[in-house]
């Protein structure tokens, strides 16, 4: 799904600043996949990690999470990790599973290196806007049916807690949005097909097929006139939730559009984005960093 406004296709240097390290995490024929990763500014002890997966399946960057300026720079300050994951796209000619492939297999390998980087392998967290929140869910309960680096396969991960801004958590469903042939479109294009001809393939790549009795703390960020993804789908996560006594925190944004901003010819949204990172940054210190 695109992010209008925060997806749009930035100038993403590959090389190294004194802020920033380029890892490269997996190999793709003669393609190396890489991560930015942005240290804490101040750590004691091992990071967690916030692994994070931009938006915008087609023209998304991953130098995405830099628009979330005060959450990022917060986060960091208390000692955790930031990276944002490249993952190949559907503008390059590809098709899921690839992304989710690409998002689990950086999972795996940050894991398995986390003594090398510093990082607290039992403290990892995900995020993600849009596709990044679908891919996020997807990397936090699908881990043992996607993943194509063979000598990674092995590894095991524990996600922490999961930030879902307007994902979409079940493909099928069929609610209609304001960008109705929009979705349909973005959707044909991840899939290669019409949704309609191949059921199975819908289940195989919505999230809600993988959800697990290990569930982690949730917290899901919606427009409530989202044109994309329609705003009860974090509704499905919430009642599985809600009957098994995990925490789930729902926010939404009352007449806010798919990236948040406001809809022509309605009232402004509800909450800003310096609201919409402290309610994230408030979830992410009680569950993952105990503060």
């Amino acid at each position: 799904m695109g992010y209008e406004g925060w997806t749009a296709e930035m100038n993403v240097e590959t090389a190294d600043t004194p802020d920033r390290k380029v890892v490269v995490f997996k190999t793709v024929g003669e393609r190396s996949l890489v991560a930015d990763l942005y240290p804490p500014t101040d750590a004691a002890g091992k990071s967690p990690v916030f692994l994070y997966f931009h938006g915008g399946g087609k023209n998304g960057s991953k130098s995405e999470p830099l628009t979330f300026a005060s959450l990022i720079g917060r986060l960091r300050a208390d000692g955790v990790a930031l990276i944002s994951v490249g993952y190949r796209r559907t503008r390059d000619g590809l098709l899921f599973p690839a992304p989710v492939d690409d998002c689990i297999d950086a999972a795996r390998f940050f894991v398995k290196n986390a003594g090398s980087f510093g990082f607290d392998a039992d403290r990892f967290f995900v995020g993600g806007a849009s596709a990044g929140g679908h891919l996020a869910l997807m990397t936090a309960f699908a881990q043992d049916r996607f993943g194509e680096v063979e000598e990674l396969k092995e590894i095991r991960y524990r996600i922490r807690a999961v930030v879902d801004l307007c994902g979409p958590v079940d493909l099928s469903d069929r609610h209609a949005v304001r960008g109705q042939e929009e979705t349909e479109r973005i959707l044909t294009d991840f899939l290669g097909t019409d949704m309609a001809a191949r059921p199975e393939l819908v289940r195989r790549a919505s999230p809600i097929t993988y959800i697990r009795e290990a569930l982690m703390p949730i917290i899901a960020v919606h427009g409530t006139e989202d044109e994309l993804v329609h705003s009860t789908q974090p509704l499905l996560l919430k009642e599985i939730y809600e009957r098994e006594g995990v925490p789930f925190e729902m926010v939404y944004v009352e007449n806010g559009a798919h990236a948040f901003t406001q809809v022509e010819g309605c009232p402004p949204p509800s909450m800003d984005y310096q609201e919409i990172q402290d309610r994230i940054y408030a979830f992410v210190a009680r569950h993952v960093l105990n503060i």
